[in-house]
């Protein structure tokens, strides 16, 4: 029996694109009332919605690290996203495998907390 291929850059590429669209492409008017950003950066996206009627499911970034390296110039540039669009609060989803090395120092510097855990599991059909 063969090790199974890792699904991990596939499952992130996966959620990164849906969440993109999805936001994104809302109707023009519910675009503007929640105050939706997105844009792409360093192989990922960020995602910014100012009047997230969910308390701030929707401010998130991901996707980091599959096509590019996760930089800390990358993590800035996020960081000055959400900054720029007036979000105070983001999750930064990011794989461990892709952080850089320091990171936890680099992280600290700026402010930033570790959240919860989050697992996907994925299989081929």
């Amino acid at each position: 029996m063969t090790a199974p291929a890792d699904l991990t850059p596939l499952a992130e590429a996966v959620e990164c694109e849906f969440m993109y669209s999805y936001e994104s492409q809302a109707p023009g008017p519910t675009y503007t009332d929640l105050g939706i950003a997105t844009t792409r950066i360093g192989g990922g996206v960020a995602l910014a919605m100012r009047n997230d009627p969910s308390g701030g499911y929707w401010n998130k970034a991901l996707g980091f690290g599959t096509t590019e390296p996760f930089t800390v110039r990358t993590l800035d540039r996020v960081l000055d996203f959400y900054r720029e669009h007036g979000v105070d609060q983001a999750v930064l989803q990011l794989v461990p495998s892709v952080l850089p090395a320091g990171f936890d120092e680099v992280a600290a510097a700026r402010g930033l907390e570790p959240g919860s855990t989050w697992v996907k599991l994925a299989a081929r059909p």
